[in-house]
């Protein structure tokens, strides 16, 4: 026998009535109904170069937050190429795959419109390790459609790389300093060093007797230091803008029968990274010190911020120092080093 469609009709709101009753009785009633999943985030991870040890740090980091949130990530290699990497943004923005980019800028200024051309495209940006935009001073901010920004200022970084100068200094006067910057024509770099010598300037038993390129490179500190060895072998300390830079000093120095380590006699080095070599020779007084990095911490943050930017629940654009949001002190010496572990192998 068939049923009347009428029948059927109470029989449908019956039931529907049976449905919203049982919701009622669950933890969290009607509320539960209405639940939605978390908006999906899509990331483009544009790496600096998959090959630097720093950045694959930030990468692990970015890789294990996107697969805990449930997000997608694509990584791009830019293999340190400026244009590169400002291609396959583009290239990304044109593919509409993505809501959320994450970098590690190669160029600070020339990525700011192609970041604005994300924005425009409904993509929402973040930067970990350097600046995008004209300021080297600031963690936050600076270019609109820029959402999350993770990275210690250069003019930070300057500021405490001179502060373990100042201490390495200490009770020796004059205090004779070589410095080893990465690459002078690097923005970051200079604005690092002119942070460094405004601390430097407050004392007078200090001097920076000379300044050489390093390149970022054991190989080509080993040279520099080789170098400025012929004219300076009353050295008190070596300093640089990057710990490969110290290793490729201390064989160098040893190489030429010079002590490194904390000895009155002693060379005191300084390197900048926290890098396991830096930790390590820390802890066996080697090294006198070393500015804090922690690239693991850096990308850990910029990922989970900008997976809350894309969701809705971020409601301004943020900025964070990894180093300052650690707690710990930024300047790493053998009385500050604690259980610090390094996050990158150098």
């Amino acid at each position: 026998m068939s049923i009347p469609m009428r029948s059927m009709t109470r029989l449908g709101r019956f039931a529907a009535w049976c449905a919203v009753l049982a919701l009622l009785a669950m933890p969290g009633g009607i509320a539960r109904a209405h639940a939605v999943a978390p908006k999906a985030v899509h990331i483009a991870f544009f790496s600096e170069a998959i090959s630097n040890t720093y950045t694959h740090a930030t990468q692990l980091a970015v890789q294990a937050v996107a697969q805990k949130e449930g997000a997608t990530l694509q990584i791009f290699d830019a293999a340190f190429d400026a244009h590169k990497q400002y291609t396959q943004m583009q290239d990304a923005i044109a593919s509409h795959k993505f809501n959320a980019f994450l970098s590690v800028p190669l160029d600070a200024v020339g990525l700011v419109s192609v970041t604005e051309q994300a924005a425009r495209a409904g993509i929402k940006s973040g930067v970990i390790s350097y600046a995008v935009g004209a300021k080297l001073n600031t963690y936050q901010p600076q270019v609109p459609g820029e959402w999350v920004a993770v990275l210690d200022p250069a003019s930070l970084r300057g500021k405490w790389a001179g502060g373990l100068i100042v201490q390495a200094c200490a009770h020796t006067n004059p205090c004779k300093v070589a410095y080893l910057i990465g690459d002078p024509a690097l923005p970051t770099d200079r604005m690092e060093q002119k942070a460094m010598l405004s601390v430097l300037a407050q004392h007078p038993n200090i001097h920076i007797v000379t300044t050489q390129t390093g390149g970022y490179l054991e190989s080509v500190a080993l040279k520099a230091m080789q170098n400025i060895l012929q004219a300076h072998k009353d050295l008190n300390v070596v300093a640089s803008t990057g710990d490969q830079m110290i290793i490729g000093s201390i064989i160098a120095l040893k190489a030429a029968g010079m002590t490194v380590g904390l000895g009155s006699k002693d060379v005191k080095v300084i390197g900048l990274g926290a890098s396991a070599p830096a930790v390590k020779g820390i802890r066996d007084g080697t090294w006198f010190g070393t500015v804090l990095s922690l690239p693991y911490l850096e990308g850990k943050l910029a990922t989970q911020l900008i997976i809350k930017a894309v969701r809705g629940q971020l409601k301004k654009p943020i900025g964070e120092s990894a180093s300052l949001s650690s707690g710990r002190n930024p300047m790493v010496t053998r009385s500050t080093i604690g259980n610090l572990k390094a996050q990158w192998q150098g």
